[in-house]
């Protein structure tokens, strides 16, 4: 039977691999850049679960290199989608898998969340406390990507209504 912390390492391999490749399929150098991060924080969760599965004590997890300001995101891509049709068509065409990721991030949460009531010791609580902060944070740049593929023009046009503003 798997253990948690090997279910948990799965997850996040999982996930660093699902980002590369929507990394490499993505229509923007932007949007790329996002899944590129997003892919290094699941690879560091990964790293984090493997050294609490070996019993190291970590006193608090290092924060990650990643921080995605939206609002900065889209304005820099706005004029160019609005012109790029084949780009907006790629956006939506990739909608399934963003709704993918977004199903695997929520699964994740909900795993760690009920894993981490059977946990005792308080460093590997908090520590799963804080991957599951982060994971919330990656649903949040998700559904910005569905909203944003719903609604382009109107997201574009009205960046400061839409956008959730710094991950």
């Amino acid at each position: 039977m798997l253990t948690f912390w090997q279910v948990a390492k799965s997850i996040e391999a999982e996930g660093n691999k699902m980002y590369l490749e929507f990394a490499r399929n993505a229509p923007k150098r932007e949007i790329a850049g996002v899944f590129f991060a997003l892919a290094r924080e699941e690879q560091r969760h990964f790293e984090l679960f493997e050294n609490l599965e070996k019993g190291k004590l970590i006193e608090s997890l290092p924060q990650g290199p990643v921080s995605i300001d939206l609002p900065k995101l889209f304005d820099a891509i706005r004029i160019e989608f609005l012109i790029d049709e084949p780009a907006m068509e790629a956006m939506k065409d990739a909608e399934t898998t963003y709704q993918q990721a977004l199903i695997l991030e929520k699964s994740s949460i909900s795993l760690f969340n009920n894993f981490m009531m059977e946990l005792t010791d308080e460093h590997q609580k908090k520590n799963v406390k804080t991957i599951i902060d982060e994971e919330q944070r990656h649903v949040t740049v998700i559904k910005e990507l569905i909203d944003f593929v719903h609604r382009p023009k109107e997201w574009l046009e009205n960046a400061e209504v839409f956008h959730s503003g710094e991950y």
